[in-house]
């Protein structure tokens, strides 16, 4: 699947993808999988090619970050961070890097990176009990995307009371079509608006 979330910029609802990893999610037995980075990309087709099960890959643009990234796997741990959790898929991630440092060092960012998520690492776990606020972020609708599934995991897997919030893609608020960053902005997911709900949820 190219151009996951609004990677096809100006061509509007009829290529964006906002609703493909729900769309998957209801074949049996499929996975999503999602890259980060270019690196990703190559490591990501060698997972898909050795897995029995029948599986989608979501390319949108690679994520561009001096943080250094662990290989491609479902869980990786981006950064450390002392107040709040965030977990997020895909490149639009990378989009928390530029906030201010100050902001930045407040957030625990974690990447997710194959659906269906069947558990949250024990060190996730862990660190939503201790810091009881968690942020998810995707390129997609919250309906049957990150922000479902990481509802239902947190309750199956008891990771305690939590304020939960979520960063996602609801179409076209303001009914015009604009290139990727100017999407992202709108929907909260980029500059000044990404920087105004985090501050929002940090409170």
């Amino acid at each position: 699947g190219h151009g996951g979330g609004y990677g096809y910029l100006i061509m509007g609802a009829t290529h964006h993808n906002l609703e493909d990893i729900g769309a998957m999610r209801l074949l049996p037995g499929m996975k999503v999988y999602v890259p980060f980075t270019r690196t990703d990309v190559a490591q990501c087709v060698q997972q898909m090619l050795a897995d029995k099960a029948p599986n989608y890959l979501r390319l949108n643009s690679a994520a561009d970050i001096k943080t250094e990234v662990a290989r491609f796997s479902p869980w990786r741990k981006l950064k450390d961070g002392n107040k709040a959790v965030v977990v997020g898929t895909g490149p639009v991630v990378a989009n928390l890097f530029q906030l201010d440092n100050d902001i930045l060092n407040k957030l625990e960012i974690w990447l997710v990176s194959v659906f269906p998520v069947v558990d949250i690492p024990a060190e996730l776990k862990k660190s939503l009990k201790e810091k009881q606020t968690l942020i998810t972020m995707e390129e997609h609708n919250g309906q049957c995307g990150l922000y479902e599934t990481i509802a239902a995991q947190i309750l199956a897997d008891d990771c305690g009371s939590l304020n939960y919030n979520g960063l996602f893609a609801n179409g076209y608020p303001g009914g015009k079509y604009g290139n990727q960053t100017w999407h992202q902005a709108e929907n909260n997911l980029h500059g000044d608006n990404l920087k105004r709900k985090i501050l929002e949820y940090l409170k």
